[in-house]
């Protein structure tokens, strides 16, 4: 049985450097896991070689005045 539900492979972007052969690791749709090296077993392995991993990452673009009525009045 494997270990994990989903691992991911590519370029892992962490807080102070890039791991070129990263992995995360995801179990109960939860990151479990990251890591460098051999990933560990898995039900399913996606392969993002050539794309950057962002684990946790939130899109942080704000538009703050997208959520004004049409009108233009602010609420």
């Amino acid at each position: 049985m494997a270990e994990f539900d989903l691992v991911v492979r590519g370029s892992l972007v962490l807080p102070d450097h890039v791991v070129k052969n990263g992995f995360v690791a995801v179990s109960n749709g939860v990151i479990a896991a990251i890591g460098d090296g051999p990933p560990p077993a898995a039900n399913e392995v996606f392969d993002a070689d050539g794309n950057y991993i962002l684990p946790g990452g939130i899109d942080g673009q704000a538009h703050p005045r997208s959520q004004n009525p049409p009108d233009g009045n602010e609420p």
